[in-house]
């Protein structure tokens, strides 16, 4: 390292966890119910952390990006081809396991658009009546991958993708640990 500056990745360690909320059934004797929400189509549900990244989680050389594989994302009819994906941070050495716990914060949103890729709105109703746009038909989940890197040392990002078409790009400043790490 030179005196004039800091180097681009300071550790191959997160200093950070990063992550998502997955929704999963709410079980009455397995969740709290403060930790339940309502969902308008799936009734009561749990809002479960999924992280990217824990903190002090080593990176590989050769790793970019960390992806959530498996997100699902309703388009179509009412919800719609835009929307976003809450990003939410945490400085715990032990990652919380939900949304509500102590040390989770919302770090930003991530916009995704799902309008360019075309899928729904090309289906056509095979019946004798004619394809009706806005119908329940229109619908279908999509998967998303979710990917974080960070990008130098004062920057994370956060890309979200269909395939190989990318659907959604957000950056944000990195914030300094509370108690210090450039001690």
């Amino acid at each position: 390292m030179r005196e004039t500056g800091k180097r681009f990745i300071s550790s191959r360690r997160a200093r950070r966890s990063y992550g998502t909320v997955l929704l999963e059934p709410f079980i009455k004797e397995e969740h709290q119910e403060e930790d339940a929400t309502e969902h308008p189509q799936l009734g009561t549900m749990v809002q479960k952390m999924f992280w990217h990244i824990k903190r002090n989680e080593k990176l590989l050389p050769s790793e970019k990006y960390r992806w959530l594989k498996n997100a699902t994302l309703y388009v179509g009819g009412q919800h719609g081809y835009q929307g976003v994906i809450e990003i939410y941070q945490s400085d715990n050495v032990d990652v919380p396991i939900w949304k509500s716990a102590k040390g989770v914060r919302r770090l930003g949103h991530l916009p995704i658009d799902l309008s360019d890729l075309g899928r729904v709105s090309k289906r056509k109703k095979q019946a004798s009546i004619s394809y009706i746009p806005g119908s329940e038909k229109e619908i279908e989940a999509v998967k998303v991958e979710i990917g974080q890197v960070i990008k130098d040392f004062m920057t994370v990002e956060f890309v979200a993708r269909v395939g190989s078409k990318k659907v959604g790009l957000a950056s944000f400043e990195y914030e300094p640990i509370a108690n210090g790490e450039d001690g």
